[in-house]
């Protein structure tokens, strides 16, 4: 048995042959299309063992009528079937297709013709199999090597056959894809699509092999990982996928006040759960994450409450957390961003990869009321106006009299777009002379635009109910305002 390939081109033609040999090897040519193919080809297999050299002959073949002369050349016979060379066509396939009538046993020397249609490259085929309403879409691609008739199989999900037998019809040497779409309730969660091939066939050569390609999976068009595969032989593969997310928008609590949390999980056996509390008090009670994290979808969780001025924490404790060994066996938590009153608040993000809490700060901006601060005793007195532009947090300044700090730190409440103003008041002892005034900034944010600029103003000073001249200042950068007054 021998197996020969000639030439080149899209479309191979397959002639199985065999032989009676007597005294040498039965020889013959072939002529496609009026053309002769190579030279004078020598059978090997023996007609009697049931076997057949496999010739494939690829050419490049318009659609329409094609022919294949086959001409024996060696005849002989000694006048009893045991002194007789034969030739034998077995069969012959066109682009993996039976040719109707394409045996022949040729018992003398001549030529024997067969003819044969070239139809062109075949139509892929899109079919909606299974139900014909349901909430999600589960598209396989497919294509197949054809040998002696198309490729067979089924459709199973989660062990339930979706409809019946499918034939393959895109080729995979031309690139082409079927397309078989199952509707079904596919809800988040594991799943197994199930493809398995029917009626392998193989008689020896790669042109005579009857193959099944899962090329690509998706389910409502998200790509399933590693949905690609090859059949060779009968059987069944399985591709793994998890249902489409549910993506939850889900209030809690109650009060003027809006956070914002978006979550997003890793699923692994089930889904990512957690807790909220917002300045140790916690909030309802355990929630889980419904959107998967790798589509870039979130859930929103927004957490209402009454939390008034100033800064707050937010605290996500993850309760599940599973990790098997591999990224595809771990189940994690995240935060994929918060805001306050439709406010982004920074470093609002994190990955949760084991169970536990994760604190957050947000900032809420609300006007607080003007305060008076006065320190120190003495007949004199040098007193401050202060306000502020809020941004994530409020301004802190530091005075000094003559480079001394009076108190440390201090933190602005009067808000400078309601012309309101903080006073800072210095009860001292002034001596004759010159004395030096400085209100230095100390933690300036600047967000990019107007309404996202911390900045502090320095809106008077007075000495002894005096004001200064020249006794304003805008600090919109970390840095000090400096004012001399006395002679």
């Amino acid at each position: 048995m021998a197996n020969t390939t000639i030439g080149s081109g899209k479309n191979p033609l397959v002639l199985r042959i065999s032989q009676d040999a007597y005294n040498g090897d039965a020889q013959y040519a072939l002529v496609l299309d009026g053309v002769p193919v190579d030279g004078v080809l020598t059978a090997s297999a023996l007609h009697s063992s049931g076997e057949t050299d496999i010739v494939t002959v690829y050419a490049d073949l318009l659609p329409g009528r094609h022919s294949v002369d086959v001409q024996f050349l060696n005849d002989r016979w000694d006048g009893t079937a045991d002194t007789d060379r034969n030739l034998y066509v077995e069969g012959i396939t066109i682009d993996g297709l039976a040719v109707p009538d394409s045996s022949a046993a040729i018992y003398w020397d001549g030529t024997r013709s067969f003819d044969f249609t070239e139809s062109g490259p075949p139509t892929p085929t899109n079919l909606n199999i299974g139900a014909s309403t349901a909430p999600n879409l589960l598209q396989l691609r497919l294509s197949e090597d054809r040998y002696l008739g198309d490729a067979q199989y089924i459709i199973s999900v989660d062990g339930h056959q979706i409809d019946g037998i499918q034939t393959a019809t895109a080729l995979h040497s031309l690139g082409q894809q079927d397309v078989r779409s199952v509707l079904g309730p596919f809800g988040p969660g594991p799943h197994v699509a199930t493809v398995t091939f029917l009626n392998d066939r193989w008689d020896g050569t790669a042109s005579t092999d009857r193959n099944l390609y899962v090329e690509g999976i998706t389910v409502d068009g998200l790509v399933v990982p590693d949905s690609h595969a090859a059949l060779y032989a009968g059987g069944s593969v399985d591709f793994s996928f998890t249902g489409p997310p549910i993506t939850i928008s889900q209030p809690i609590g109650s009060g003027p006040d809006s956070l914002v949390i978006k979550l997003s999980g890793d699923f692994y056996k089930d889904f990512a759960k957690y807790t909220i509390a917002v300045d140790g008090a916690p909030i309802d009670g355990i929630l889980t994450a419904g959107a998967y994290h790798f589509t870039g979808l979130s859930d929103t969780l927004t957490v209402h409450g009454n939390w008034g001025p100033g800064a707050h924490t937010v605290t996500v404790n993850f309760v599940n957390d599973l990790y098997d060994g591999t990224a595809a066996t771990d189940r994690n938590l995240h935060v994929d961003g918060i805001t306050y009153n439709n406010v982004q608040q920074p470093n609002g993000s994190a990955t949760l990869y084991a169970a536990g809490p994760r604190d957050f700060d947000f900032f809420d901006p609300s006007p607080l009321l003007p305060v008076s601060h006065s320190f120190g005793t003495g007949p004199d007195q040098v007193a401050i106006r202060i306000s502020q532009d809020v941004y994530l947090g409020y301004a802190q300044y530091l005075v000094r009299l003559d480079g001394v700090p009076i108190d440390g730190a201090q933190q602005a409440s009067a808000f400078h777009a309601l012309d309101m103003g903080d006073v800072f008041a210095i009860n001292t002892t002034l001596a004759a002379g010159q004395h030096h005034l400085s209100v230095e900034f100390l933690n300036d944010l600047w967000g990019g635009t107007p309404g996202t600029d911390r900045n502090l103003y320095v809106d008077g000073v007075m000495v002894n109910g005096e004001r200064l001249v020249g006794d304003t200042s805008a600090l919109y950068a970390n840095g000090t305002a400096d004012f001399i007054f006395g002679a």
